[in-house]
């Protein structure tokens, strides 16, 4: 699974953390010119 949030967000970035979420590096332009968004990630077990 895939989710993005604001880099800003924390209280999302540890809501995403405690689901398990591995994140990464804030994405610059993630969601056009002067944004920048954090992307997660967790793999499902069985999937």
């Amino acid at each position: 699974m895939k989710a993005v949030t604001s880099a800003g967000n924390a209280s999302s970035i540890a809501f995403h953390r405690r689901m398990g979420f591995a994140v990464g590096a804030p994405v610059p332009g993630y969601d056009g010119p002067g944004t920048e968004l954090v992307l997660f990630e967790r793999v499902l077990e069985g999937a």
